[in-house]
């Protein structure tokens, strides 16, 4: 392999990973602050993928994929009312002393039936025809 193919490799390695437009703007969540709004999904796309969010205005938005928010998103269903809270970061095993660079995250969340953000039609997961009798 050349220098000039490689050099190449990482000029296009260095051009990093476009954010689709889908995913909105991410949310940069200071240390003791509270994110509000309504949970739309995860995506796999880049390196760490995405927790997609709507905000309070409907507005898209997105959190980094990082291991606290992984596990608070694991059962959260979509549309559901979410709030994340951005505590200090913590120690992990790979840091060296007087370092932590794990980002902690606490994640809770409740069902809601109000209509997702864009659309029209209330959240229910029941069929039309699933009626008790």
């Amino acid at each position: 392999m050349s220098g000039d193919d490689l050099n190449n490799r990482a000029r296009e390695a260095a051009k990093g990973f476009v954010v689709p437009a889908e995913w909105g703007t991410a949310v940069d969540l200071e240390v003791g602050n509270f994110f509000d709004g309504r949970f739309r999904g995860h995506s796999d796309e880049g390196r760490s993928g995405a927790w997609l969010v709507w905000d309070e205005a409907a507005a898209f938005r997105f959190f980094w994929g990082c291991a606290r928010l992984d596990q608070g998103f694991a059962e959260v269903p979509i549309g559901a009312t979410i709030s994340v809270y951005r505590d200090e970061n913590y120690t992990t095993r790979f840091d060296d002393e007087g370092e932590a660079s794990g980002l902690s995250y606490g994640v809770s969340s409740e069902p809601c039936s109000d209509p997702l953000p864009g659309s029209d039609e209330p959240r229910d997961d029941k069929q039309e025809d699933d009626i008790p009798f």
